[in-house]
Order: C-alpha cells, then structure tokens, then sequence
C-alpha cells in the first residue's frame, strides 16, 4: 500500500493523468480500506463502481481500473466492458480462470 500511495501521490504532485489496473483480487465494494485508503492520497475513478461483474454469475469484480489526475475526467464508466466466456459449465470454471478481462474507454482530448 504505501509503495502504490507514494507513486499515486507523486503522478498528483505532477499533475500527470494515470491510470491504476490490475488484478487486485478485492472487491473495492463500499466498506473496501484498501480503497479508501488510496481514495486519501487521490480523488481516483475506478471503472467498475457499483458494477457486478457478469462472469461466472454475478460475482463482485476484483479486476479493477482507477483513473485519476486529468485521466478520471476521461475515463468513460459507462463503457465498461467484460468479456465473458461462453463456456458456463461447472467444469470449464475449474479449467478457465476466474477473471474475466475488463476494459474501459477514454476521451482524451484534442
């Protein structure tokens, strides 16, 4: 945490857009500290707010993208895509991985 808190707050203190992603095997859901707590060094975007993730039936996403500086501006939330497999059997969930890909769109502007 304070590693990610202390490159967050230096990509504030240049006033660069950034964006954070990954596999951070947590819910972020409402009562999330991990969250919070990067939310106190930065006013972060993060994509999937108030989204369940329609893989594997409805879990709660724990891949997430947060944008901040002048890329939460960008970020478009409303874009949010997951791609799913097609494969629903209990045995494929056993052989396929248990995220689905995430993605997001941003507008940059001119």
């Amino acid at each position: 945490m304070p590693a990610l808190q202390a490159w967050i707050a230096a990509r504030e203190q240049e006033r660069a857009a950034y964006v954070v992603l990954g596999d951070f095997n947590r819910w972020m859901d409402g009562n999330d500290q991990f969250l919070a707590a990067l939310r106190k060094t930065a006013a972060l975007v993060r994509a999937t707010e108030g989204d369940d993730s329609p893989c594997w039936g409805g879990e709660h996403f724990i891949d997430h993208i947060l944008a901040g500086g002048p890329a939460a501006q960008w970020m478009q939330p409303a874009t949010l895509r997951v791609l799913g497999f097609t494969e629903t059997g209990a045995d494929w969930k056993e052989r396929l991985s248990d995220h689905c890909p995430v993605s997001v769109r941003f507008h940059l502007p001119d």
